[in-house]
């Protein structure tokens, strides 16, 4: 198990699309990745449940709890996203009222058909997030370049402690 920020670990962050996003537990959104472990979004914190089978992971995720805690609580509560984050939804969200295909789409948007199917699907789980949020300005192959050079700070983002790094495209300090 590993547990993060919701900023450092969410699946617009990762350079894998998940095979599968859901809500679990009536609040919490789990993006599960082939063989590779299942992610719980949970408020502000993302666990990451490494195991060997997807089964075996998704039954660990339902279990999650406090380290206090006996049982699992009756309900996770939704993820909370960094506003970087839910303007790169609010991206594909819009897009696809204009084109009427998933390939057109990933086509304009530059991204691989399964990260837009995923981003479309976390847009629905996350619908009431996304109310007043802007879409980026920039084209994704800006925000794709500016996560390659993560140490390099902008205007907007500024790290948080010494020797700390930006991901300028995903707003978060690592």
């Amino acid at each position: 198990m590993q547990n993060s920020s919701a900023c450092a670990r969410n699946p617009v962050g990762l350079d894998v699309a998940p095979a599968r996003i859901y809500v679990l537990r009536g609040g919490g959104v789990a993006a599960a990745y082939r063989g590779n472990g299942v992610d719980v979004g949970i408020g502000r914190h993302t666990v990451t449940v490494f195991a060997r089978g997807d089964a075996v992971a998704l039954e660990a995720a339902r279990e999650l709890r406090r380290l206090a805690a006996t049982a699992p609580p009756a309900r996770y509560s939704p993820p909370v996203y960094p506003t970087a984050v839910l303007r790169e939804l609010k991206r594909v969200v819009i897009a696809r009222k204009r084109f009427h295909t998933i390939r057109a789409l990933s086509r304009a948007i530059g991204l691989p058909r399964g990260a837009i199917r995923s981003r479309l699907r976390l847009g629905r789980l996350l619908e009431e997030s996304l109310v007043g949020v802007k879409a980026p300005t920039s084209s994704w192959a800006a925000v794709e370049r500016d996560r390659r050079w993560p140490s390099r700070p902008t205007s907007s983002a500024r790290p948080a402690r010494p020797g700390g790094s930006v991901s300028p495209a995903l707003g978060c300090v690592a």
